[in-house]
């Protein structure tokens, strides 16, 4: 007994900084990147919709401290293959649930 717990201690001392490190790669964007989106917090609703309608490619929006998504007004645009859109209502300065436009319906729904 005493050799079979030393080596799943041994297991465990070894494959435990594997572990530690598998975590720290899924991290979140640079706050750089995060910092330069537009914000819709900061924003009108009309403001959100205009400058999404303004980008026929659409436009990636924050939408809190560290929530943001792609914003189409079009399915002509989804990168995933579908043309289903779904729906987008965030929260603005002047509305809480603003619809600003779509996102694409992933292949894998």
């Amino acid at each position: 007994m005493l050799k079979t717990t030393t080596v799943f201690i041994t297991i465990l001392s070894i494959s435990t900084p594997v572990f530690a490190q598998a975590t720290t790669k899924t991290l979140p964007p640079r706050p750089a990147y995060s910092a330069a989106l537009p914000n819709t917090l900061s924003m009108t609703c009309g403001e959100a919709r205009n400058l999404i309608l303004s980008k026929p490619e659409g436009i990636t929006m924050r939408t809190g401290a560290n929530r943001w998504d792609h914003y189409l007004h079009d399915a002509e645009y989804c990168r995933t293959g579908s043309n289903n859109l779904v729906p987008q209502f965030v929260e603005t300065k002047d509305n809480g649930t603003c619809h600003v436009g779509f996102t694409c319906l992933s292949v894998a729904e």
